[in-house]
């Protein structure tokens, strides 16, 4: 099985493996706009949990219980924001 699949990928010609390698480049190109929108949703989810947990005054205490005093500096902005004027550590 393999000595068939060598023997068809030797007998392509130099046009069309080129005209191949185009059109995957054409498909990832054209595929990575609708990853990038659905990764854009998924972070968009992500920022929209943490809003509400850390709006959640039950929450932060259970930060405080653990001692968690650090978190990412991405999620920082989102604490300060959201925290309904309670204080963190």
């Amino acid at each position: 099985m393999k000595q068939l699949y060598r023997d068809g990928v030797k007998n392509r010609t130099k046009k069309e493996t080129a005209a191949t390698s185009r059109a995957i480049h054409l498909r990832y190109t054209l595929e990575l706009r609708e990853w990038g929108r659905l990764v854009a949703g998924h972070l968009q989810l992500l920022d929209e949990i943490f809003v509400r947990l850390f709006a959640d005054e039950n929450f932060l205490t259970l930060l405080r219980a653990e001692s968690m005093t650090t978190i990412p500096v991405y999620l920082k902005p989102l604490l300060e924001e959201h925290t309904c004027g309670y204080e963190i550590p």
